[in-house]
Order: C-alpha cells, then sequence, then structure tokens
C-alpha cells in the first residue's frame, strides 16, 4: 500500500473522510487478502475508499476494476474524488456512477456481471442498508458494511445474518470529531 499517499490524504484532507485511518486499512487488508480485482462501492463520498481498493489491487500485481456509485447530494464530493483519482493515477481502473444505488446496482450487475467484493456504505439506515445488501448479494461472494456500529447497520446484519451470511466484525473508531464507533462488518457469502 502506497501508505505515504494515504497518510498525506488523511492528513492533508479537511475533515469528514466518512472513514477512519482503520476503516481503511482494514479495507485494504480484506482487499489483499482476498486478492480481490472487481470491487463495486455504494457511497464513494471523497474517493478515499475506492483509491484504498485500488492501490490493494495493483500491490497484489492485478488490475483493478473498481466501479463507484454515489447520488453526490454532498456539494463538491464528486469533484474531490476524480482530484484524488487523478492525482494518485488510479482514474483509468475507477468508473463513476451517478446515481441512487438501489435503482443503479441492479443495472450494473446485469452490464458487468459479478464483482469480488462490494462495499455498502450509501445510506446507513436499516431499510436502505437492506436494499444495498439484497442488490449486492447476487453479486459478490464477500460484502464490507461500513458504519456497522451505528443502529440502521447493525440491524441490517441481523437480516444478513439470519440469511446464512457469516459475518465478521471490526469495531473502529472516528478520531475525528467526537470520537464515536464506526466499524466494518465483512460478511461472506454462505457456501452451498
Amino acid at each position: 500500500m502506497n501508505l505515504s499517499l494515504l497518510s498525506y490524504l488523511l492528513d492533508n484532507t479537511e475533515r469528514g473522510l466518512g472513514s477512519s485511518e482503520q476503516d481503511y486499512i482494514l479495507m485494504y487488508a480484506i482487499a489483499r487478502a482476498f486478492q480481490v480485482k472487481r470491487v463495486l462501492e455504494i457511497g464513494t463520498n471523497k474517493g478515499l475508499s475506492a483509491y484504498t481498493f485500488c492501490q490493494a489491487v495493483l500491490d497484489n500485481g492485478g488490475t483493478p476494476e473498481i466501479v463507484t456509485v454515489d447520488n453526490w447530494a454532498q456539494g463538491d464530493r464528486r469533484e474531490h474524488a476524480e482530484h484524488l483519482f487523478r492525482a494518485a493515477e488510479v482514474n483509468r481502473y475507477i468508473r463513476m456512477v451517478s446515481g441512487e444505488s438501489t435503482t443503479v446496482v441492479p443495472t450494473l450487475g446485469a452490464d458487468l456481471g459479478g464483482f469480488d467484493l462490494c462495499l455498502i456504505d450509501g445510506g446507513h439506515g436499516t431499510e436502505q442498508c437492506l436494499a444495498d445488501f439484497h442488490a449486492c448479494k447476487l453479486l459478490a461472494p464477500l460484502l464490507l458494511f461500513h458504519d456497522s456500529l451505528t443502529a440502521g447497520v447493525k440491524a441490517a446484519l441481523q437480516t444478513v445474518t439470519r440469511e446464512g451470511w457469516r459475518v465478521q466484525g471490526f469495531p473502529t473508531r472516528y478520531v475525528e470529531g467526537d470520537g464515536h464507533g464506526v466499524g466494518i462488518a465483512l460478511a461472506t457469502r454462505p457456501t452451498e
């Protein structure tokens, strides 16, 4: 992992990254350990997680295929992500898609086939998180849920577990601001 670039970005980007440095390190480690190449991300924000997945695939000697979906309702986030991807020279590996995940993801699955991993980090209410889970569960054997310590995602993960997925939680802390719990949960598809 190009930790110097990631550290620089984390140290020099305004507040509101959406994840903690611990989260990016976990995303990177999971992507490397499972040798993923094709990643679908719901919730681009400023692009750091898409960049992290891209770097993990490159460090594994692979060619990344990252598709990131966001409704871009939060101001200049898209421009920030585009700038990051160009500056890190990974923009050729990342396809940015605009729209609501519940509408866009089913279409992407039909158009692009499967993925190795999906990151679910859009809406964090139970209903939205479950909609994203149902859209992604047939697309990838590995699902990462960000903000897994929030009430909505926790409730959604109970359904994920009931559907036979194995869920492993990784509690993390959001050190900017109030230091609240963030967390990442890895769900692996049940074997048949």
